[in-house]
């Protein structure tokens, strides 16, 4: 969850990774998984960039509901087809059924000025 510091508005990112720039070392921008987010850091300021939509493995209940109905490795195979897929963001189940989406979702990077890991 973020607050747009223009806006004041609450906004909810999904992100599959978190970025900081490198200048020093000859490379723009190194990665890794949010996971890796360390809040004792105190590191809260980072900017969105949003991820391209053609990118997006939408996990929307179609497309859940259609691996349910028919789990067998072609189906998969064909919605996770590694040609489309670039990213995927994983939620926790209890998350999605209970809170997170009563705000407005976006789907992208944030990236950091200072190591929050």
């Amino acid at each position: 969850i973020v607050i747009n510091q223009k806006t004041l508005d609450t906004n909810l990112i999904l992100c599959p990774e978190i970025t900081i720039d490198v200048p020093s070392e000859g490379v723009t921008k190194t990665s890794t998984t949010p996971l890796l987010f360390n809040m004792d850091k105190g590191v809260t300021t980072a900017y969105f960039e949003p991820t391209d939509a053609s990118k997006i493995v939408a996990f929307s209940d179609d497309n859940l509901h259609k691996l349910e109905n028919n789990p067998n490795a072609g189906t998969i195979q064909k919605f996770l087809d590694p040609q489309h897929v670039v990213q995927m963001v994983v939620l926790d189940k209890k998350d999605t059924a209970n809170r997170v989406f009563r705000f407005a979702t976006a789907i992208g990077k944030l990236n950091f000025k200072q190591i929050p890991w």
